[in-house]
C-alpha cells in the first residue's frame, strides 16, 4: 500500500467521524425538541412533572454537547468493529485520531468553560 493512499484513507476516517458527530448532534437536538414538545403539548401534567421532563431534555442535549468526548463512544466503537470486519485499518486509524482529537478539544473546552463560570 502506498503512503499517499493510506493518508487518503486516514483522512476519510476523520471525515467519517465528523459526519457521525453531526448526525449525533442532530439526534440530540431532536430528542431535546421532542421532550420540549411533550411538555408544551400535553397540558395534563403538573408543573413539577413538566419541569422534570424539561430538565431531562436539556440534560440529554447538554450531555451530548458538553460530553461529546465521552458520548462518542456509543457510535465510534461499533463503527470500529464494523471496519475491523472489513479490514479497513487505515480508516480505523483516522477514526481513532479524530476521536482522540475530539476528546482532547472537549476536555480543553469544558475546562475553559468551567474555569470562567465557577466562583473563585
Amino acid at each position: 500500500m502506498s503512503g499517499s493512499n493510506e493518508w487518503q484513507k486516514i483522512l476519510r476516517g476523520i471525515l467519517l467521524l465528523i459526519a457521525l458527530h453531526g448526525i449525533a448532534f442532530v439526534i440530540a437536538v431532536a430528542i431535546g425538541l421532542l421532550i420540549y414538545a411533550l411538555i408544551t403539548i400535553v397540558p395534563s401534567r403538573s408543573d413539577t412533572q413538566a419541569l422534570f421532563i424539561l430538565l431531562n431534555g436539556y440534560t440529554s442535549l447538554a450531555f451530548m454537547v458538553i460530553g461529546i468526548g465521552i458520548s462518542q463512544m456509543f457510535y465510534v466503537i461499533p463503527v470500529i468493529f464494523v471496519l475491523l470486519l472489513d479490514r479497513r485499518y487505515a480508516t480505523i486509524k483516522g477514526i481513532i485520531i479524530g476521536a482522540v482529537l475530539t476528546l482532547l478539544f472537549n476536555i480543553a473546552g469544558v475546562t475553559l468553560f468551567f474555569s470562567w463560570t465557577l466562583p473563585r
